[in-house]
């Protein structure tokens, strides 16, 4: 996921439909802001999202996924 910016999440067909990422925090020590589609996930970053209850384990999954290496 690093390196991809929001909107390239938001149109992964693996992404939860209805999900919204409100807030973005690029490293701990500063404010959390409220993203664009051009934001641009760093190493360490946070992300505030929200779904819906049964979507929860989706957007887990979509977060920890691993491309495959070749």
């Amino acid at each position: 996921m690093l390196g991809r910016s929001l909107a390239d999440l938001a149109r992964d067909p693996r992404f939860p439909q209805g999900t919204l990422i409100i807030g973005y925090q690029a490293h701990p020590h500063e404010d959390l802001i409220i993203p664009n589609g051009s934001t641009i996930l760093e190493q360490g970053s946070t992300i505030l999202a929200v779904t819906k209850p049964h979507l929860v384990r989706q957007l887990i999954d979509f977060f920890t996924w691993q491309y495959p290496t070749a």
